[in-house]
């Protein structure tokens, strides 16, 4: 695209873009190079359209598009925070498989037991204390006795035994 603005102050224009873009990865550079340029060619050709020189109106458009160091501090952020996201992700992963290891890692075993049916409530009776082949006995206080009812054990099927685990049905 060739502008009036960009034939009039080339100087200006390539002294801000390479502010603008100084200390991006070389990849991303020339992108948001090419980017900003277009940018500010299209906004001085508006100002020119209103009434400024080519001149004034590149000037224009430079200072309404703001410091170079801000737009690089924030082009900066946009290609280099995912990064450091990553890598803070990484040292974080590493930091504490490295603490795991120290306090002993996988030398020592814990098992969690988990429950899938509700405990049963016990009964109490005072006076006479149950018994029989299905009930067991929770605690005897002062006359009073609190049982629970034995559950049958589950079918197992063979399936189920070659498997290796159980479930109560």
């Amino acid at each position: 695209m060739t502008s009036s603005a960009a034939t009039a102050t080339p100087c200006a224009l390539t002294a801000y873009l390479c502010h603008a873009t100084w200390g991006l990865p070389e990849a991303r550079r020339q992108e948001l190079w090419d980017e900003l340029e277009e940018h500010l060619l299209t906004r001085a050709d508006h100002l020119i359209l209103s009434g400024l020189t080519p001149t004034q109106a590149t000037a224009q458009a430079i200072h309404e598009l703001g410091p170079p160091a801000r737009v690089t501090l924030g082009m900066a952020k946009v290609y280099t925070m995912p990064k450091l996201i990553l890598a803070a992700g990484t040292l974080a992963l590493g930091i504490s498989a490295g603490l795991y290891a120290l306090a002993g890692g996988s030398t020592t075993s814990t098992t969690l037991t988990v429950v899938r049916q509700a405990p049963v409530k016990p009964s109490c009776v005072r006076g006479t204390k149950p018994s029989g082949d299905n009930i067991t006995i929770v605690s005897e206080t002062g006359g009073v006795t609190c049982y629970t009812f034995n559950r049958p054990p589950a079918k197992v099927t063979p399936c189920q035994q070659w498997r290796g685990y159980t479930r109560p049905r």
